[in-house]
């Protein structure tokens, strides 16, 4: 990114419109085919999630984004999987939604064995897992973070996950990712790091965030600037 001009490309304004930019820029390549050969479920700060890789790529719906999202988490931490009243609990907000869930899988399955951006991912049974690991937005900011690379969970993170879902379970491992990276950056988090924080949408009025950047952001940062304006508009 390149701004030039006389006095007034310094303005305070500037470098907030420029950061924006950017961040546009890094949400679209992220959305770009993933290069660990694995399929990419794209899920964080997104309204149309996504499944593919390199050979091809389509938009889920919602419910089947939801229901990849729970999956792969789980995948990446107990591995156990879902009987069926459990993850219709975590979907819908409810028991005795398991028939509803048995045919959401039915179509979910048939979606994932008709369509090459699957690359042969599969949803098991008794209980319902992922016969196969994906590379999950989500999960992949959250082990960033377990790794100290706050960097690159910034670089990954778009945005809320699933931000039009209100499935109990997505809205618990939206808080847990959420506030697992805001406390790493509150905790350790250089000045750029949580600049690049404060851009995001959840963060506009986080206001220890922003106190917190200031504390250790140097005196002669062109960040500074920027940050003072944004809090005294």
């Amino acid at each position: 990114m390149d701004l030039t001009g006389d006095e007034k490309a310094v303005a305070t304004h500037s470098l907030p419109l420029i950061q924006a930019a950017i961040s546009a820029a890094e949400a679209e390549l992220k959305v770009l085919p993933a290069v660990s050969g694995l399929p990419q479920l794209i899920t964080l700060g997104t309204f149309r999630p996504q499944l593919g890789g390199a050979v091809a790529r389509e938009c889920l719906s919602l419910r089947h984004a939801e229901i990849l999202t729970l999956l792969s988490w789980d995948m990446a931490s107990t591995g156990r999987g879902y009987g069926a009243q459990e993850l219709a609990e975590l979907v819908y907000g409810e028991s005795g939604h398991q028939v509803a869930m048995r045919a959401e899988m039915v179509r979910l399955r048939k979606q994932l064995r008709s369509s090459p951006a699957a690359a042969g991912v599969d949803v098991a049974s008794k209980p319902y897992r992922l016969t196969s690991a994906i590379d999950h937005d989500a999960v992949a900011v959250l082990t960033a973070l377990t790794a100290g690379d706050r960097m690159a969970a910034l670089d990954l993170y778009g945005g809320s996950l699933l931000p039009a879902s209100e499935a109990p379970g997505i809205l618990s491992i939206r808080h847990h990712l959420a506030a697992a990276l805001r406390e790493s950056l509150l905790a350790d988090g250089s000045a750029e790091e949580l600049f690049r924080y404060l851009q995001l949408p959840e963060a506009i009025e986080d206001e220890e965030a922003a106190y917190t950047a200031l504390r250790v952001m140097p005196t002669e940062s062109p960040l500074r600037a920027a940050l003072v304006a944004r809090m005294q508009a």
